[in-house]
């Protein structure tokens, strides 16, 4: 074979070679509004905008389809059909103000029915009580001041009662310590936080820990913005640096991210990246100058991470092999 040709087919074998390892999938555009989350099995994405619950069904054409109006704080995914809120708002009386908090169940399908209520006077001096909140193992639970302010309610699909959670020893959660500091070392707690032992075992301060779902491994910002990955045991396995908007995929073995430029307190640039929580596999998934990417969250199979528009509060959703 005459040397320049066989030059001419290696030349081309890389052209097709890097083409391939270089190709990444279009991001799809599924709405806009804030608070994006998959559903449980990955057929939908539901959001809020103007205090609106929407929800966009992957599986259709693309649309965004409104199923329920109210000043929404919070909520979550109960199946792939059924929702839970929070909400909050206030209503003015001759002597101040009454604040109320509901829970609430609602389907795709508009239907919604109150599961729990709560209210009291600014002059009381109570704090808020019902707290909608997801834990580790995918258990929807709030609590419930009337009932019992310490053991959560588990909430589920079906408009049946609800019940108390009957092993919550069993939950895993991590906290900073002392419990309403800002930053501190990092425990891990048993169910309660009654129940726990300390986790970072320097000098050293982190906030806002999360723990995989494995529960096996958990990360927190150190104070000088690093994201450091510790096992359960108080060793640290990575240092990943400056990062921003970190999250877990649903095993607890990879984490996406976002790489972030500020000038003074306005974001500038951000794009989105994925690696192993022990620093390996780093894979950038969008380079996109024009557009500035935040808030990534796996879908999840971990197959998928959907990700925000910041300048247009945009959501869409990109796959990652």
């Amino acid at each position: 074979m005459p040397r320049k040709f066989f030059l001419l087919i290696v030349f081309l074998c890389c052209l097709i070679a890097e083409a391939a390892l270089g190709q990444v999938s279009e991001p799809i555009l599924v709405g806009y509004g804030r608070d994006p989350k998959w559903s449980p099995g990955e057929t939908s994405i539901s959001l809020i905008r103007n205090d609106s619950l929407f929800v966009t069904r992957l599986d259709s054409a693309i649309e965004t389809k409104f199923i329920h109006f109210g000043p929404i704080f919070k909520y979550e995914w109960l199946d792939d059909s059924t929702l839970a809120t929070q909400e909050r708002y206030d209503i003015p009386v001759k002597d101040g103000r009454i604040f109320v908090e509901k829970i609430v169940r609602v389907s795709i399908a508009g239907q919604a029915s109150e599961v729990a209520k709560d209210s009291f006077h600014t002059s009381s001096g109570e704090s808020r009580r019902l707290n909608l909140s997801k834990l580790p193992d995918g258990t929807v639970s709030y609590f419930d001041n009337a009932v019992s302010p310490t053991e959560p309610v588990s909430l589920t699909a079906k408009q049946v009662p609800e019940t108390k959670l009957q092993s919550p020893q069993s939950h895993l959660l991590v906290g900073i310590e002392p419990a309403l500091s800002s930053s501190g070392p990092v425990w891990l707690f048993y169910g309660s936080r009654d129940k726990g032992r300390r986790v970072t075992l320097s000098e050293n301060h982190y906030n806002l820990p999360r723990l995989a779902p494995s529960q096996d491994r958990l990360f927190c910002w150190a104070e000088r913005g690093d994201l450091v990955v510790f096992d359960t045991t108080g060793k640290e396995l990575c240092n990943l640096g400056r990062v921003d908007m970190a999250s877990w995929d649903s095993r607890g073995q990879y984490i996406t991210f976002c790489n972030t430029e500020y000038s003074e307190y306005d974001l500038k640039s951000g794009d989105v990246f994925v690696v192993k929580y022990d620093g390996t596999e780093r894979r950038q998934i969008t380079s996109t100058p024009d557009v500035i990417e935040y808030e990534p969250a796996f879908s999840p199979s971990s197959q998928f991470i959907m990700y925000r528009d910041y300048e247009r509060e945009t959501i869409y959703v990109i796959s990652v092999e």
